[in-house]
């Protein structure tokens, strides 16, 4: 195993990673002439990459792009994670001239993207976007796992894009995906399946219930935004569709009043459903500020 550390800046090539099992932390890998990080080959399994700043300057509050992707894995890179579940594993992934991070190829399975800041300031509330999409998975790569606990949020295009038909396999759970200019979770050309989005119908009182239809026996996952943009700002919980399709959560409150959801089914995560606008959020908020 071999762990770096340190903190350089102003690198003009790029990091290139082609072996099994290498611990990558604490750099500022920003300026290269191709993708700051580049995971490559079937022999590029089991390595982690954490606690980096990748296209921003040294403190993560401005942008510092590389000419390509922050972080691109392919060419039958397998069981490589990027981030991890302690904030001092999260990678801030900003600012990069393609997307912030890149996975594709024929091969290149099993991936995580875990508890990542992409498309922010190291801060999490300031637009420092990719150029274009938050995070693209492409060309035959399969069984990525986005999530949980990114936020993905201002990118230029969408915040996840799963392209393809023989793109499929791909999990999108328990993130923050919010005001990208494209769509929160894109499927296109066939990406995972295209997994129908489920359908919000009503809102409840007493708790919140919040119910709908989806594909029968999907995983449901049920966000709020405060704007209407079709994405997923807060995560509010999952639950399971029966076997007709029919969900219902339970939510104490609503943080705000635009709801969406995800379907997670082989082969995939669906994109998000279109926003409902809940009364009970517009009836129940002066019980939340009390």
């Amino acid at each position: 195993m071999i762990e770096i550390n340190g903190s350089a800046t102003d690198n003009h090539s790029c990091l290139n990673i082609s072996s099994s099992g290498n611990v990558i932390r604490g750099l500022a890998i920003n300026r290269c002439t191709a993708h700051g990080v580049y995971i490559f080959g079937s022999g590029a399994t089991g390595n982690r990459l954490s606690g980096n700043l990748i296209g921003t300057n040294y403190n993560g509050f401005s942008d510092s792009p590389n000419k390509f992707s922050g972080v691109f894995i392919g060419s039958g890179a397998q069981g490589n994670t990027l981030g991890g579940s302690d904030v001092s594993d999260r990678n801030l992934i900003s600012g990069n001239n393609r997307s912030g991070v890149e996975i594709s190829g024929l091969g290149t399975i099993n991936n995580v993207v875990s508890g990542n800041f992409i498309g922010t300031d190291a801060g999490g509330a300031i637009r420092l976007g990719n150029v274009q999409d938050g995070i693209h998975i492409t060309t035959n790569a399969k069984n990525s796992t986005v999530g949980h606990n990114n936020l993905i949020a201002f990118n230029g295009g969408d915040g996840v894009r799963v392209d393809t038909p023989t793109t499929n396999g791909h999990s999108v759970r328990g993130n923050r995906i919010f005001q990208n200019d494209g769509l929160g979770i894109n499927l296109t050309n066939g990406g995972n399946g295209d997994l129908p989005a489920p359908v919000i119908q009503s809102t409840a009182f007493g708790s919140i219930h919040i119910s709908g239809t989806a594909c029968a026996g999907c995983t449901v996952e049920v966000f709020s935004s405060r704007i209407p943009d079709g994405e997923g700002e807060f995560y509010l919980g999952y639950t399971t569709a029966d076997a007709s399709g029919s969900f219902s959560l339970v939510v104490g409150g609503l943080p705000s009043p635009y709801l969406t959801a995800t379907a997670t089914k082989e082969p995939g995560t669906s994109k998000f459903s279109a926003p409902f606008t809940s009364t009970a959020y517009l009836l129940h908020l002066p019980a939340i500020l009390r």
